[in-house]
């Protein structure tokens, strides 16, 4: 019971309300154009930060180990995301900014490991071009698409990769994973009180660091890295179907139903691969 109360209530229940106190407070206490641009976002990593906080000794506040880390890695993408996407940036300051903030990360997540496979020196551009992408193509759809339709596709995204870490990998590390799927949750029930995808615009790069982060410290625990993880976190760019062509042209439900559908094809072939190379340890995908 007590490990049930401390996943629900810990893990879910209090990020996720953390998560939405904060925007409210935001949208209350601070103007319009600053809530909008860094409410989101610094709602998710307080929240991220609050649920690991809770967690036992285990999970500990000097790093140690690598995925240590990624608390303050998720705060500190929540205050660069925002000031990144401001009207006075251009474009390319702003993609410079997201690949800093993705290269410090991979250097701060991969592990030193002798065993590491590809090694360190492989793994670090690896992991920077992954989530230096990963904002990037993110953040055009985060103010293209309605706030709380991108923000609850983000959390079955977050949600189906600690899943997967679950089964696959470490419940350990997708009790951690998880955190951030519940905090996504209390962004979206925000998101269905307010109006405007611009709120949610800023949430990329924090997002990026903190779940696809986590989706690489899951691919590289097994002896065989479970590379079908890494795809779990990218299911939303799925969404630039919905954005260019012929299905732009859909509104309401259908809208959200091919949405849906496309995030959830995504992830049935992350799930597929890691049952995959789960079933056949030799196999490299």
């Amino acid at each position: 019971m007590n490990s049930a109360i401390e996943i629900v209530g810990a893990g879910i229940i209090v990020p996720a309300a953390v998560s939405a106190s904060t925007i409210w407070l935001s949208r209350r206490f601070l103007s319009a154009q600053t809530s909008a641009r860094y409410s989101a976002s610094v709602a998710f990593a307080a929240a991220f930060c609050v649920g690991y906080l809770l967690l036992p000794s285990w999970a500990g506040l000097v790093p140690k180990r690598h995925w240590h880390w990624t608390p303050y890695l998720a705060l500190a993408a929540a205050a660069i995301g925002p000031n990144s996407v401001s009207s006075g940036r251009h474009r390319v300051r702003r993609w410079l900014l997201y690949l800093v903030t993705a290269f410090v990360s991979a250097w701060l997540l991969v592990p030193s490991w002798a065993s590491l496979q590809p090694p360190r020196s492989v793994c670090v551009p690896l992991l920077t071009g992954y989530l230096f992408l990963l904002a990037a193509l993110l953040e055009p759809l985060l103010c293209r698409l309605p706030a709380a339709a991108i923000s609850a596709q983000l959390i079955v995204s977050a949600a189906c990769a600690a899943v997967l870490i679950a089964g696959f990998v470490s419940v350990t590390y997708a009790q951690i994973a998880g955190i951030a799927a519940a905090a996504l949750i209390g962004v979206w029930v925000a998101t269905l009180f307010s109006s405007g995808a611009a709120s949610v615009r800023g949430l990329s790069l924090a997002y990026s660091v903190t779940v696809g982060g986590w989706a690489f410290i899951g691919c590289i625990e097994p002896q065989q890295p479970a590379f079908g993880l890494l795809l779990a976190p990218i299911a939303p760019l799925s969404l630039w179907f919905c954005v260019c062509g012929p299905l732009s042209r859909l509104r309401g439900r259908a809208a959200a139903t091919i949405q849906t559908v496309l995030v959830l094809i995504h992830l049935t072939i992350a799930a597929g691969l890691m049952v995959v190379t789960s079933a056949n340890p030799g196999v490299s995908l």
